[in-house]
Formats: C-alpha cells, structure tokens, sequence
C-alpha cells in the first residue's frame, strides 16, 4: 500500500501542470515542481484499479503537510510527525519521518527526486492527447518501473495513467478535477482518534 500511495503523490505532482501546455517530456516534469512549490494547497479525488479492485480517495497536500485516505491504509503528516492508519490490523503507527524517508512520501521531494531518478519518452503526441512514459534510469530500488500517463491535448490533464511496479503489479490511476488554494485547518493533517476508537495506537517515535 505504501507503495500506491506514494504512486498516488507521483501521479498528483504529474497533473498539477494542467495550465501548461505539453511541448517536451521534461517540461512537464518542471512545471509540476514549480507548481507544487507555488501552490497553497492541492486537493484531488483520485480512483485506482489493481487486481480488479477499485479505490477511491481524495488526498489533500498543503506544502509539507498531507492527507491521503483509503479504504486499507490512510496517512497524515502535520510537517513533523506522521499517522499511519491500517483497517486490515486496526492499528496506527505514529513516526516522525527521517530526512530519507521524507524523500519517499513528501510530494515536493519525490517530484524533485522522480525529475533526477527517471528518463522521459514522448510515446505519441495527437490533436487529442499525449502520451509520456517515465521509466527509472537506474531501476534497481526502484518502486515504479514505468509509468504511462496520457493527457488530455486541450486540458493538459492527466486521463489515463498505468504504473509497473517493482513487485510486478499493474496498477490504472485517474485523477479527478484537482483543486488550488484552498484553506485547510491544522487539524486536517493530524490523525483524529475519535474516529477511529477501537485502533491500537502503536507510538514509534
């Protein structure tokens, strides 16, 4: 699961170049950084299919700060310590990430590090859509071994998205509307235990 969820944040980083037009694989991958540093708040719903099971979640990402829920696992991140709720065990393991597993999980960091780490292909390019793959340039250690993304010609947003992961899985993600500069309260990004009142707190710190 951690591994789609940080596909999830790869996928949100992607498609935040909505209002640039795609002239060159590596422009896309430069504009969604930008876009990501500039922006207030991101929030998008999100549907992904792997092994004929579909979710869907909205995630929120306000700089350093997010909120990715799903029906298996969900995690908050205040910008130092981070919940990670698991309904198959009903326990939520609290950590504060280290500088190298932020690089895992901060949007920012992996779009910054997935600029780095992979090589762009224009696969075909029509008056209707564009197709990209993102492959790793080293694949050792990697935990996404292709990624496809076809955007729509018109709206430069993401409409199709297949990803090879490391484990062999085949995973389809589509990206709703995506929303900037909303407001969101502290608390957003903190794990509520009133909602969840029979899991097991398990403190690692």
């Amino acid at each position: 699961m951690s591994r789609l969820i940080t596909a999830i944040l790869l996928i949100l980083a992607v498609s935040l170049n909505a209002a640039v037009p795609v002239t060159s694989p590596e422009e896309v991958i430069a504009s969604a950084a930008k876009s990501f540093k500039n922006a207030k708040s991101v929030t998008a719903p999100y549907s992904m299919t792997m092994d004929g099971n579909t979710v869907k979640g909205e995630a929120v990402i306000c700089g350093d700060k997010f909120r990715i829920p799903t029906p298996g696992m969900s995690r908050w991140y205040d910008g130092r310590t981070q919940w990670t709720y698991s309904s198959s065990t009903g326990e939520v393991n609290v950590t504060e990430p280290t500088a190298e597993e932020l690089q895992q999980i901060n949007p920012f960091a992996i779009i910054n590090s997935f600029r780095s780490s992979y090589k762009a292909r224009m696969i075909s390019s029509t008056s209707s859509s564009c197709k990209i793959e993102f492959t790793p340039v080293n694949s050792r250690g990697a935990q996404i071994l292709k990624a496809t993304i076809t955007f729509n010609a018109s709206t430069h947003m993401p409409v199709d998205i297949a990803l090879t992961l490391d484990n062999g899985a085949q995973a389809s993600i589509k990206v709703g509307t995506v929303k900037t500069g909303i407001s969101y309260p502290a608390s957003t990004f903190v794990y509520d235990k009133s909602k969840y009142p029979d899991a097991e707190i398990i403190d690692l710190r």
